[in-house]
């Protein structure tokens, strides 16, 4: 597949869920994982994928609460509070030194953004609603990282659980008429031993299971993929192999969207085979 990009083609964008599990290491962020996700999307921004043309990215990110708590008894809002600026800084470092690469190969720096989201904002109005924020980070080459605000988290203004606002967000913004196509969401997620979804944030396997259903239904294809897996975006985005997600199912997906047809060609919702769950 030639990766060269026509000349005003319409923007494609793929959402990157992380899980708490996948970004952090024993209470810290993990070096190698944040590591790969810039390199991986540094690599790939404003390049041709299996899912479009000028493939551009928006990051949601767990880990905020847990790489900021102090105790087992610290308020969450407030670990979240002390969680966010590191996380942030933490992939900041690694996307400040991969853009060095692009910026001597002539290809887009990709700046780093952080999004704070409450439900007030799951709308689309031009000025203060969450599809608009992100159009207008794209279009800098700027990569919208976002979170909910925990540190004001109440029910009523948060949805509790990014995997949720990671579905919302992407079916908002593939529903809307911003003139860009959304073409996948990725969960970067692990197991434990015993193949269940380890728990250390507030999604898990039942929660992934249905955002992914969500995002099925309005045709945008969903991945679920092992957090820890070397060059795991590249791999999904490129048809390489990927150790959770490489079935027939996916081969047959894979192939219906490099001829150029509609996933819905299929006779079903665009879907990939992912981790049981």
């Amino acid at each position: 597949m030639s990766n060269v990009v026509r000349k005003n083609a319409q923007t494609t964008v793929v959402f990157v869920k992380i899980g708490t599990a996948s970004i952090l290491n024993g209470g810290k962020v993990d070096r190698r994982v944040a590591k790969g996700v810039a390199r991986d999307i540094t690599g790939l921004w404003g390049t041709k994928t299996d899912f479009g043309e000028n493939t551009k990215f928006v990051l949601v990110t767990s880990g905020a609460r847990e790489l900021g708590r102090l105790t087992p008894d610290d308020d969450p809002r407030t670990a979240a509070s002390r969680g966010q600026p590191k996380l942030i800084a933490a992939y900041n470092k690694h996307f400040r030194w991969y853009n060095r690469s692009n910026r001597f190969l002539g290809r887009p720096q990709v700046h780093v953004s952080q999004i704070l989201v409450e439900t007030s904002h799951l709308h689309d109005d031009p000025e203060t609603g969450i599809t608009s924020a992100v159009v207008r980070a794209l279009r800098e080459d700027t990569l919208p990282i976002i979170n909910e605000n925990d540190p004001l988290a109440s029910k009523e203004t948060t949805l509790g659980d990014n995997d949720k606002l990671t579905a919302e967000i992407a079916t908002r913004l593939g529903g809307s008429d911003k003139g860009v196509n959304v073409g996948a969401v990725v969960f970067m997620s692990i197991k434990n031993g015993n193949g269940a979804e380890q728990a250390a944030g507030t999604g898990g396997g039942e929660s992934k299971a249905e955002a992914a259903k969500e995002i099925r239904d309005k045709s945008i294809v969903p991945l679920i993929v092992d957090g820890k897996e070397s060059h795991v975006i590249k791999k999904v985005l490129r048809g390489g192999k990927v150790s959770d997600v490489a079935k027939s199912d996916a081969k047959e997906l894979i192939s219906t969207l490099r001829t150029g047809s509609s996933a819905a060609d299929l006779g079903r919702p665009a879907t990939f085979p992912h981790v049981s769950v």
